[in-house]
């Protein structure tokens, strides 16, 4: 590459005017951007579908699907539940009741593996657009959340988790036994990123029968990482998470969550049936956060508590961190939320201010933007109640502002997903 001259044209101009001298400049069309050692634009990185190979939305949609993926060069994605539904599958030990049988698994791994080598050889055709798959489950029923709403396997012999253990045993045999570990292997390919539990802030402690603790959800975290690490060494996929579903940091913590020890009295009541799940659920709500409520409500919260404590307590176990980004625009209505921009700024430089200033620059652990966009009571609307033209807009907005602001980090923000599910028939 030519040497760099730093003159720029105008001043160029004038020397060459007022002194009358002879001046060499160098354009270089040929420079590369480059961040980090990163120069590429990274569609596989960035232009991404909310979507999996296998996902029963493209039933009958071969010529969408030929358009997207050949015309668009667009990738996959991300599928969040297939796990949940294969967990919610798994049969109980019947020698270790309320705790999965591994034999089940493993026989249970090799069918699937087996009916995925027989897809159709035009699905199989798109796999090559799967490798950079971003993984994981939702809280039910892979969480102890102690729902009696998400059993899992069949009468009479119906279970559910009582502990993080036995999910996080659950998703290290899950990842062993239910992927091909290499190309050559038959099976579904291994996911390069797996988020140990989706959005728990939207569920944890808000009425919607997830009775735990943050302290619970980030040792499950630990638990997750190192089980998978030492199960499938280097071939292993990379573990992340919070993978919260809002981020405010500098708010404080969500107004509905029931901030008491013992809130689960609400529901269940002093004369449960079930006495031992009421007093497992108080001790997975034992907190050093919930106290009266009044430390939710303060500044800072979700940054103070929850994030740095999900660093402090996990992040030396992560491999990236997982975050969702989302405006959420209310039409004529003041109640709207706009994250682009700013807000996302400071959003990343907290968070990698933070990885940093504890682990090293060295060891700077990168970003995986997982689900980003546009959501809301607006978003949610179906026309005519909103103007379809006006929803799309409030959609496209978000997606385009956040993605430039996601490149101009390329060696940080390693994936993002916009969320663009093709039909979410689920």
């Amino acid at each position: 590459m030519k040497k760099t001259v730093i003159n720029t044209l105008l001043l160029s101009l004038v020397t060459t005017t007022m002194l009358a001298q002879s001046v060499n400049i160098d354009v270089n069309l040929d420079m590369v951007h480059s961040v980090g050692g990163i120069s590429d634009f990274g569609r596989e990185r960035h232009i991404t579908l909310h979507s999996a190979l296998g996902e029963s939305d493209w039933n009958g949609e071969a010529a969408k699907m030929d358009y997207l993926m050949n015309t668009l060069d667009v990738y996959f994605g991300r599928d969040n539940g297939s796990a949940s539904w294969k967990f919610q599958a798994t049969i109980q030990d019947p020698a270790n009741p309320w705790h999965p049988s591994m034999s089940f698994m493993e026989t249970e791994g090799v069918r699937l593996k087996t009916l995925y080598d027989a897809t159709s050889p035009d699905l199989l055709a798109y796999e090559a657009r799967s490798k950079q798959m971003i993984m994981g489950t939702n809280p039910h029923p892979t969480y102890p959340t102690l729902s009696y709403n998400y059993y899992c396997g069949v009468d009479p012999n119906k279970w559910f988790p009582k502990d993080i253990q036995t999910s996080a045993d659950w998703m290290v045999q899950y990842l062993d036994k239910y992927f091909a570990h290499n190309e050559s292997a038959s099976g579904e390919p291994l996911p390069m990123y797996w988020e140990v539990i989706n959005e728990p802030d939207m569920l944890l402690n808000t009425g919607q029968f997830m009775f735990s603790s943050w302290e619970s959800i980030w040792e499950y975290h630990n638990k997750v990482a190192i089980g998978v690490k030492a199960r499938m060494g280097n071939q292993a996929p990379k573990i992340g998470g919070m993978t919260w579903g809002l981020h405010d940091l500098f708010m404080p913590d969500l107004g509905q969550r029931y901030p008491k020890q013992g809130y689960t009295d609400n529901f269940y009541g002093s004369t449960a049936a079930d006495a031992t799940a009421k007093a497992e659920a108080r001790v997975a709500t034992t907190s050093a956060y919930w106290g009266d409520g009044s430390q939710h409500n303060v500044d800072w919260y979700q940054w103070d508590v929850l994030w740095k404590g999900f660093v402090d307590a996990a992040g030396a176990n992560m491999d990236f961190y997982s975050v969702h980004l989302y405006d959420w625009p209310e039409w004529k209505s003041d109640n709207k939320v706009i994250r682009a921009g700013g807000h996302v700024e400071a959003t990343l430089d907290m968070l990698e201010w933070y990885d940093v200033n504890k682990f090293g620059v060295d060891k700077r652990k990168p970003i995986v933007i997982s689900e980003y966009g546009a959501v809301g009571a607006y978003i949610g609307q179906s026309a005519p109640a909103a103007d379809p033209q006006r929803r799309d807009w409030e959609n496209l907005k978000p997606f385009n502002s956040m993605l430039m602001q996601f490149l101009e980090r390329p060696d940080y923000i390693v994936k993002s997903m916009p969320f663009t599910p093709v039909k979410a028939v689920w």
